[in-house]
């Protein structure tokens, strides 16, 4: 019986945990009038009025959106955060628990919480890959003959960063 009471015990405590973690979430709706995105909360309050033309189904404290001038990174009022760099028509994928974003046209790395990891401060950075990512000083962009494809050419300075933004020189080093 007290292994019953215990076993029980544990899992309504689990259940309310769960629920309060879904209380929390804020849910895209779509606005008929606008055919835009908004999001509502569990109670299906408007928080953030429809404008957005795409937007993340969920989120608990930030979410990728889009509205006519470009994907942002907005917080639970609708603020935006930070302005993230576009990679495969939409928002930088976040490697390594960072997204490359955009500021001032420098790059740097932030969390999908909106948390600044590396401040933008490099032409171009490849996304981290095994603890380190290549940034770039200086050049530009030169497309492939059909323009579908570009890459980053004629540099002033390149190198390697850790993820505390530490600079090495173009030889990768071992972790």
């Amino acid at each position: 019986m007290k292994k019953t009471v215990i076993i029980l015990s544990v899992l309504l405590l689990f259940v309310n945990g769960c629920r309060q973690q879904k209380d929390d979430y804020l849910f895209k709706y779509e606005d008929d009038n606008c055919l835009c995105f908004g999001y509502k909360n569990i109670k299906d309050e408007i928080v953030i009025p429809a404008k957005y033309s795409l937007a993340e189904d969920t989120f608990r404290t930030t979410a990728f959106v889009c509205e006519n001038d470009g994907w942002k990174l907005i917080d639970r009022k609708g603020n935006i955060l930070l302005v993230p760099f576009i990679y495969d028509n939409g928002p930088d994928y976040i490697v390594e628990g960072v997204f490359r974003f955009v500021e001032n046209g420098k790059m740097g790395f932030a969390t999908h919480e909106g948390k600044i990891s590396i401040p933008a401060q490099f032409d171009f950075v490849t996304p981290f890959e095994n603890g380190f990512a290549e940034y770039h000083i200086g050049g530009h962009r030169k497309y492939s003959p059909d323009g579908e494809y570009w890459s980053w050419v004629e540099s002033n300075e390149t190198g390697y960063i850790n993820h505390t933004g530490t600079r090495f020189d173009k030889n990768k080093p071992e972790h």
